[in-house]
């Protein structure tokens, strides 16, 4: 019995070391490398542009680590984890506009990526900028307007716009509010300011779509109410949608 129980302990100690050995040699495989490529049509050089590697563990942030790029805008980060709880995205600033990569991940059996990470020229001209459409739907509650905003914006340009530099900062898009909204709450990668007539957007809006929403409160005494929302863009297609509610609703 005593040798059957010191053949069994020698196994799993055995297996243990297996075990314990597999993730050692498994990290520090990883490579990400890429290139950072300005799209503008006879666009600024890249030059001795920085970019930072971002490792999340389990979706949050473990490290950075910077490089820069070589005359090509190629760079390469190596020595990475391959543990598939490990993603990697490649940022840059360009002209007062940053820029991110999607999320990439390594595995032991393809433990390199590469990526492509787009750049363009800034302006401060906001004339390629349109609101390609918007909706605002209404919820209705007892003495309170819930309001939910959704914006697509195109800017059908080929450079990066920055805004105009406001008190903290650029300021780019712009949203007046109606008369009384209270507890503005922006959707997630949307951090507005205030501003004297409703909320502003200072990320810089590059080539392409931009999604942008928020919801707000709008109280209201009485029988009835009037929502007056100015629009600060011209906006090609516009939709009002307001809860049944045994409502009547006039425009």
């Amino acid at each position: 019995m005593r040798k059957t129980i010191i053949s069994a302990l020698a196994i799993l100690a055995t297996l243990a070391m297996v075990a314990w050995s597999t993730p050692v040699s498994a990290a520090g495989e990883g490579v990400i490398s890429g290139t950072v490529v300005n799209k503008t049509p006879d666009g600024a050089s890249i030059g001795a542009l920085e970019v930072t590697l971002i490792t999340y563990s389990n979706d949050q942030i473990a490290s950075e680590q910077k490089t820069t790029v070589d005359s090509a805008g190629k760079f390469e980060f190596k020595g990475l984890s391959v543990d598939p709880a490990n993603a990697y995205q490649v940022k840059t600033r360009f002209q007062e506009a940053d820029y991110v990569s999607e999320k990439a991940t390594l595995k032991a059996d393809s433990p390199s990526q590469t990526i492509e990470l787009t750049v363009y020229d800034s302006t401060t001209s906001d004339e390629t900028i349109q609101a390609s459409n918007g909706h605002i739907v209404v919820y209705i509650d007892q003495g309170n307007l819930e309001v939910l905003e959704v914006w697509r914006f195109s800017n059908t340009g080929t450079k990066t716009f920055i805004g105009t530099q406001g008190k903290t900062g650029r300021v780019t898009l712009r949203f007046t509010l109606p008369a009384g909204a209270t507890a503005v709450s922006p959707s997630e990668g949307f951090a507005p300011e205030k501003s004297d007539t409703g909320i502003v957007d200072t990320m810089a809006v590059p080539p392409g779509l931009t999604d942008i929403s928020f919801s707000y409160v709008v109280p209201y005494e009485g029988s009835s109410v009037t929502l007056s929302r100015k629009a600060n863009y011209a906006i090609a297609s516009f939709g009002l949608l307001v809860q049944d509610a045994g409502v009547t609703v006039k425009s």
